[in-house]
């Protein structure tokens, strides 16, 4: 067959929710119970309820860059920017 594979229909969805769950920024264990039990597609239940709490992940990890982007533009507008005592300071937080 000269390395060719044939992939079914139901083979090809499937990859085709793993490569988007992938994109989305799910991890593989996530992506395994998405698609756990069904052969065809994911329950619409459990894929909503994973979708909002990605996107609770995704909120905090926004809010986290917004944080760090100001901090940055903070430190970058000082003469000194007293980088020990800063750093020093997040030990403690």
């Amino acid at each position: 067959m000269s390395g060719q594979r044939r992939y079914d229909e139901l083979a090809l969805q499937r990859l085709a929710i793993i490569r988007f769950a992938k994109h989305l920024g799910f991890s593989l264990v996530e992506i395994g119970r998405l698609l756990e039990g069904s052969p065809l597609r994911p329950p619409s239940d459990r894929w909503r309820q994973m979708a909002h709490q990605r996107m609770t992940r995704l909120d905090e990890t926004i809010r986290h860059a917004s944080a760090l982007k100001q901090m940055l533009k903070e430190r970058l507008g000082q003469q000194c920017p007293r980088l020990v005592e800063r750093g020093s300071a997040l030990r403690h937080a």
